[in-house]
């Protein structure tokens, strides 16, 4: 006898359990992806260019400046960090004695190639996609260009933390607090983060903003998965990353809207405050609780499952779930020693610890590594990384079937093999 045979008499996805898959996880799942990956659009380089004030206090359009001052690079764009040296001063002025400022193409002429020099005053920010980004606001670019990437390894610096924080958390305070701490951790670093006054704050806010991921994305599915049945379970994998998937979509939509880095903060991070009336709907899960010996929580909680699910209340509840507790601690008892260690112990653990690893690793670097570039693809960022994300939701179902017809191993060394090939191949085409 175990939980879920209890599970089975209260029902195992009734009532209670669909309206805790629609009403809490879809929609945490849903916006998690907006208050995690907003800051790849926060973090986007704008084309940019040395800034003249010279000559922007003249009519002239961006081709014109360039032009004027930018020299080109061997692939014939222009330069981001350099400018022509010269006086643009008696240059200005001495065509504007002339009556009139000639066309662009007469300074070819007129004026000979010059050395060229830093850029002296900043730069300029192309606004086609970006009203405001915080590399312009704090000119995160040239020397400096290396920073905004230092944010985004930060970030998943602070989810290895994070993911160990709010692992124990669940553990020792339970899923629904570690919930809520994450909410806290969320919302107050993602919010303070728009108001920081240096670069420095920013990105020390944006590592705890990180801290909270993939916890933020896994805590919702693994409180529902502890109250439904296991035939249950892995399409409610399927269900928790299509809708991180169909969030990272949106969240396309929401960033060309929002055009400035600080508006997109403040309107993918303030709805995490309206996930707070969880507090007080959201039941402990009961099997934290009969890990806890609080079976008498427990069976009040299997009670409210069934009275919603129109089932009668398990027979002897308590004394069942007592049972199942004690067996568990014997076991917990015998097996006193386990840690961390004891897979390294074994070399079949040892072994299966290291190719999980290392997979998990490779898949990681790969999947991140294409979404956090997203920006640094080209052309439109809004476009990128909508196509970035919109193509994981036919792999999901995908991935179901596959597993059911050739197996978890089998399915995910094809998988990986396919994608490893997907990334190599680009690399031997040329533009």
């Amino acid at each position: 006898m175990d939980f879920e045979d209890i599970l089975k008499d209260a029902g195992e996805f009734g009532n209670y359990q669909k309206s805790l898959l629609f009403k809490f996880m879809m929609p945490t799942t849903f916006a998690s992806a907006f208050y995690v990956l907003n800051v790849i659009f926060m973090v986007a380089t704008p084309d940019h260019w040395c800034y003249v004030p010279e000559l922007a206090s003249l009519n002239l359009s961006e081709a014109e400046i360039k032009n004027i001052a930018i020299p080109r690079l061997n692939d014939g764009a222009f330069s981001k960090c350099t400018m022509y040296a010269q006086n643009y001063t008696a240059l200005v002025s001495e065509f504007k004695s002339k009556g009139a400022f000639p066309e662009v193409k007469t300074f070819g002429k007129i004026i000979p190639r010059r050395p060229e020099s830093l850029c002296s005053h900043g730069w300029q920010y192309q606004k086609e996609w970006y009203e405001e980004t915080v590399v312009s606001k704090w000119d995160l670019v040239c020397d400096n260009n290396y920073l905004p990437s230092l944010v985004l390894t930060l970030a998943n610096a602070g989810s290895v933390l994070g993911t160990y924080c709010f692992s124990v958390m669940a553990d020792k305070r339970g899923r629904k607090t570690a919930f809520l701490v994450n909410l806290c951790v969320a919302l107050g670093s993602g919010v303070l983060s728009i108001f920081s006054p240096t670069f420095a704050v920013f990105a020390i806010l944006r590592t705890l903003t990180g801290s909270t991921m993939p916890s933020n994305f896994q805590m919702p599915y693994i409180i529902t998965i502890e109250q439904v049945g296991s035939k249950q379970r892995a399409w409610l994998v399927c269900i928790s990353w299509t809708l991180w998937t169909l969030g990272a979509c949106c969240l396309a939509l929401v960033a060309y809207v929002s055009r400035h880095w600080s508006t997109l903060g403040m309107v993918t991070t303030l709805p995490i405050a309206l996930f707070f009336a969880y507090k007080r709907y959201l039941n402990p899960s009961p099997r934290y609780l009969m890990a806890q010996g609080r079976c008498e929580e427990a069976a009040a909680i299997i009670q409210a499952i069934s009275k919603k699910n129109g089932k009668k209340a398990p027979k002897e509840l308590l004394s069942r779930l007592q049972r199942i507790t004690e067996n568990e601690h014997s076991k917990d008892e015998i097996e006193t020693d386990v840690s961390i260690l004891t897979f390294f112990k074994y070399p079949e653990l040892r072994k299966k610890l290291l190719i999980v690893t290392l997979n998990w690793s490779a898949i990681a670097v790969a999947y991140f590594g294409l979404t956090l570039n997203a920006t640094n693809l080209g052309k439109n960022d809004f476009l990128n990384f909508f196509l970035l994300s919109a193509v994981e939701l036919p792999a999901f179902p995908m991935a179901l079937f596959f597993m059911e017809k050739l197996g978890r191993r089998w399915s995910n060394t094809i998988f990986v093999l396919l994608t490893g090939t997907a990334c190599l191949v680009p690399s031997f085409i040329s533009n």
